[in-house]
C-alpha cells in the first residue's frame, strides 16, 4: 500500500537546483516535499561525485559570483569547511535543508511513475529503497530538478537530446547537421601521501598501461599529474556517443576501466613520483554532464547568451563560457573542450517550466535551452540560481492559485521578491515599496575616498596595464604616479565600458601622451572626456613601456580593478578560461578630481553589488573605533525587521571542495549591533558577533523610531567597515 505525502510543491532531484528551490519556497511559507534518489544531497557536488561548483565568476567576468541561497551555502562551507572536505559539504547541505520546518526530505527515493490529469501532474510515485516503502507525492505543483528529467519524461513533456543543426537556430557553434551526441560522463579519484612506499595491484578489469600511455601521449589536453585530485581530472570523460541514460551501466564500467587504468599508470609505470601515494577514494558512479533538455515557452540559444540579451522576464543569470566537449571524450583526438568566453547573461523565466505540462517547473541542466546555450547554463551555480527563481515562483503560484506559466503575469513581483532574498538579476534594481530605507536619509560616521594614493612599490610597465574606475559624476581628471629609468613618453588611452556589468574596454574616448622625466616618482594627470556616462566605468589603459614604472599598493577597493594584459608566456590549458586581461596585484595608485566617495546613500540605491558603480558604503579607516550607518526617517516609523547585505568580495572565485588559506573574507563585517533611536538615546534590538555571511536578517518586536543605526565594531580583517545594502521593514 502506498504512503501518500501531501505538499504545496514536490521537488524531485536533490542537487543544487533542487536544494535552492526547496529552501526558497519553504522560507517563503509553502510546504515542500524534497525527493532525492541518492542517500546524500548535492547531486554532482556531493561526496559521491565531487564536482566543483562553478558559475558566472570566471577569469572573464568580474563581480559575477552568484548571490542568494547558493552564496549562503558556499559561504557556510567556506567558513566551516576550509579544508574542502566533501563529507562536510554533504553535512552542510543536509543541515540547511533539515533546519527548515516546511521541508520534508525523502532520500533514497526513486520516482518511476507519474499520474496525469489531462495536462497536469496529479502525483508522482516511487520506491524508497531502504525503508521498502511505496511513496506517492501529491501536490498542485511539481519541480523536476533531477538532471535527467525523470518526472518531465514520464509526464510526456517535449524534450531534446543531442545537438541541433546550425540552421535551426542560426547558431554559429552548432554542427551543420543535427546529431544525437552529448557530452560524456566522468569519474574522479582522490589520492593521499602516506609518507612511506605503498604498492598497488591493479584489478583485472583496469585498462592496460600501454593503452593509457597511448591515450595520454596522443591527448592534446591537460597532462597526468600525480599531484592532481578530483575535478583536476574533469577530462576523464566518456559516453557522449552513447545514450547517457539507457547506456549508463556500460558507460560506468568503461569509465571505471579507464580511471583504474590511469591510476595503475601513475603508480606503476615509473614515470611519476607516486611511490608513497595511495588511492584514498574513487567514485562508484560517474557524474553526468548532459542528457535530456525539456522545452519551455522559450528556448535559450547561443545568440542570447553571447549578446547578453536583456529579457523582461529575467529571473536568473549565467556567465560560464560556452563549453563544448567532444562526444568521444577521452577517446577523441580533439582537445577535451572548446571554451568561448562570454559576459554574464539573463536566464528568462519562460525557460523554467514545461510548455506541455501545466504544473511542472524545470530547473537545472534539464531547462529549456539549445545544446549550445546549455553548455554554459549547465554548471551548478547557474543551476542554483535557477532553483531559487523557481522556488520563489512556486510561492506566487500558490498565492495566486495559478500555473507556472501564469506566474509570468506577476513578473515584477517575482523579480522584486528574488531581489529581496538576495538573488541578482542583471541591472534590475530593488523597488520594494515596503522598504523604509528607500525614502530615508542615509548618514554615516565617515565615508571612504575612492583613491589609492600611497605607493608601496613601482612596477615596470612591461605589458599593457589598466585601471577600471567607476564614475559616479563627471570627472575632470585622474592622476597617476610614475617613475622612469630614462626620460620617456607613455601612451595612455581612455575607453568606456560598453555595459555596466562588463569589465572590458569598449569605445575609445581619448588618447594622451605623457612625458615622464627620470627625476623620481611624480604624479601626472590626464583630462577625462565628458562623454563618460555617469554611473558607468572607464578603462584607463597604460600602454607597455618597460622604461616607465607605475606606482602600486596592496590596497584594494570594491568596484575598482587593476588589470594587466594576459602575456603570451601564460600557456593556455584547455579547461581554463583565457581572458585578454587578468587581475593585477598589487593595484595601481590613482587620485581623481573631483574626489569620489563610497557614499552612505549607496546602501539604499537598489543594487547590492558592483554594477557600473560600486554600490557600497565604506567607512574611512576605523582606527580601532566603531563606525556607524544610520537610516533616518522624516517622521517616526514602526519597524520590526532589518536586512543587511555585507561585502564577501564577489570578485573572488572559490571552490567548495578545495582547501582555502582563510575561511573568512576580510571585507565582511564581523561584530555589530542594530539599534533604534528612542528620544536622544539608542537601544540595541539585535546584536551579531562572529558574522561571516553576506546577508543577515534581524527580526524583533515592533518599535516606533526616528532612525535605525548599524553600529559596527569589527570586521574580519579589513580596516574599513562596508555594507552593500540595508533594508528596513
Amino acid at each position: 500500500m502506498k504512503k501518500r505525502i501531501f505538499s504545496d510543491l514536490t521537488i524531485v532531484g536533490g542537487g543544487i537546483a533542487g536544494i535552492t528551490a526547496a529552501l526558497a519556497a519553504a522560507r517563503l511559507g509553502i510546504k515542500v516535499a524534497l525527493v532525492n534518489d541518492r542517500p546524500v544531497l548535492g547531486g554532482n557536488s556531493s561526496s559521491e561525485f565531487r564536482v566543483w561548483i562553478s558559475g558566472a565568476q570566471t577569469g572573464f567576468n568580474r563581480y559575477a559570483r552568484e548571490t542568494g541561497i547558493i552564496e549562503e551555502l558556499l559561504m557556510e562551507n567556506h567558513y566551516k569547511n576550509p579544508e574542502g572536505n566533501p563529507h562536510i559539504w554533504d553535512a552542510i547541505l543536509l543541515d540547511r535543508v533539515t533546519a527548515e520546518p516546511n521541508i520534508d526530505l525523502y532520500l533514497n527515493t526513486y520516482i518511476d511513475h507519474v499520474t496525469m490529469d489531462g495536462r497536469k501532474i496529479e502525483s508522482v510515485s516511487g520506491f524508497q529503497m531502504r525503508s521498502h516503502q511505496q511513496l506517492e507525492f501529491v501536490s498542485p505543483l511539481f519541480l523536476d530538478s533531477s538532471g535527467d528529467g525523470a518526472v518531465a519524461f514520464l509526464a510526456g513533456a517535449e524534450y531534446r537530446v543531442g545537438q541541433e543543426s546550425r540552421a535551426e537556430f542560426g547558431e554559429s557553434l552548432a554542427p551543420v547537421k543535427a546529431n544525437p551526441f552529448t557530452m560524456g560522463n566522468t569519474i574522479f579519484f582522490y589520492t593521499k601521501d602516506l609518507g612511506r612506499p605503498v604498492k598497488f595491484h591493479s584489478p583485472s578489469f583496469a585498462a592496460q598501461q600501454e593503452e593509457m600511455k597511448f591515450l595520454t601521449d596522443r591527448f592534446r589536453g591537460p597532462f597526468i599529474d600525480e599531484r592532481a585530485n578530483g575535478c583536476d581530472y574533469w577530462w576523464f570523460e566518456y559516453g557522449g556517443v552513447r545514450d547517457t541514460i539507457a547506456d549508463d551501466a556500460l558507460i560506468t564500467r568503461h569509465i571505471q576501466r579507464i580511471v583504474w587504468g590511469i591510476w595503475d599508470y601513475i603508480k606503476n609505470s615509473g614515470k611519476f613520483q607516486a611511490d608513497n601515494l595511495t588511492l584514498e577514494w574513487i567514485g562508484s558512479i560517474p557524474g553526468k554532464r548532459e542528457s535530456r533538455r525539456f522545452i519551455g515557452d522559450y528556448i535559450l540559444k547561443q545568440q542570447d547568451i553571447e549578446q547578453s540579451v536583456r529579457f523582461p522576464d529575467a529571473v536568473a543569470y549565467g556567465g560560464w563560457p560556452i563549453d563544448l566537449h567532444p562526444p568521444e571524450g577521452i577517446d577523441s583526438s580533439e582537445p577535451p573542450c572548446c571554451q568561448v568566453p562570454i559576459g554574464i547573461y539573463d536566464v528568462p523565466y519562460r525557460t523554467l517550466y514545461s510548455k506541455d505540462v501545466d504544473n511542472l517547473f524545470l530547473a537545472g541542466r534539464n531547462h529549456s535551452a539549445t545544446r549550445i546555450a546549455f553548455s554554459s547554463t549547465r554548471v551548478m551555480a547557474t543551476c542554483g540560481v535557477m532553483g531559487q527563481a523557481v522556488g520563489t515562483a512556486a510561492v506566487l503560484a500558490r498565492k495566486y492559485d495559478c500555473s507556472p506559466r501564469e506566474v509570468g503575469r506577476y513578473m515584477h513581483e517575482l523579480q522584486q521578491l528574488l531581489l529581496k532574498e538576495d538573488a541578482y538579476i542583471i541591472g534590475v534594481p530593488s523597488r520594494d515599496e515596503q522598504d523604509l530605507a528607500r525614502t530615508a536619509v542615509i548618514a554615516a560616521s565617515s565615508e571612504r575616498i575612492m583613491e589609492n594614493a600611497q605607493a608601496e612599490e613601482f612596477i615596470p610597465l612591461s605589458r599593457d596595464c589598466a585601471l577600471i574606475l567607476p564614475v559616479e559624476h563627471v570627472l575632470d581628471r585622474a592622476e597617476f604616479l610614475f617613475d622612469a629609468v630614462v626620460p620617456s613618453h607613455l601612451v595612455v588611452e581612455v575607453f568606456s565600458t560598453a555595459r555596466p556589468e562588463l569589465y572590458l574596454p569598449g569605445e575609445k574616448l581619448a588618447e594622451h601622451v605623457i612625458r615622464i622625466p627620470s627625476s623620481g616618482p611624480r604624479w601626472h594627470s590626464i583630462d577625462l572626456p565628458a562623454e563618460v556616462p555617469e554611473g558607468r566605468k572607464i578603462w584607463v589603459m597604460f600602454r607597455a613601456n618597460p622604461d616607465v614604472k607605475i606606482g602600486c599598493s596592496n590596497a584594494s577597493m570594491t568596484g575598482v580593478l587593476s588589470m594587466e594584459a594576459n602575456g603570451v608566456e601564460r600557456q593556455h590549458v584547455p579547461g581554463t578560461i583565457t581572458a585578454p586581461y587578468v587581475l593585477m596585484r598589487p593595484s595601481i595608485c590613482f587620485r581623481t578630481a573631483p574626489v569620489q566617495r563610497y557614499t552612505a546613500a549607496y546602501v539604499a540605491n537598489g543594487i547590492a553589488r558592483p554594477y557600473g558603480l560600486p554600490n557600497l558604503w565604506s567607512s574611512a579607516l576605523m582606527h580601532g573605533k566603531p563606525e556607524w550607518l544610520e537610516i533616518r526617517f522624516a517622521e517616526p516609523k514602526t519597524v520590526q525587521e532589518v536586512r543587511l547585505t555585507f561585502n564577501t568580495d564577489l570578485n573572488q572565485r572559490f571552490i567548495n571542495l578545495r582547501a582555502v588559506d582563510s575561511n573568512v573574507f576580510p571585507e565582511t563585517v564581523k561584530d555589530y549591533d542594530v539599534q533604534v533611536k528612542q528620544g536622544a538615546e539608542y537601544a540595541t534590538v539585535a546584536a551579531q558577533r562572529g558574522n561571516y555571511q553576506r546577508r543577515q536578517i534581524h527580526r524583533f518586536p515592533p518599535v516606533t523610531t526616528e532612525a535605525v543605526r548599524i553600529m559596527i565594531y569589527e570586521t574580519n580583517g579589513s580596516p574599513f567597515a562596508e555594507i552593500f545594502e540595508v533594508r528596513v521593514y
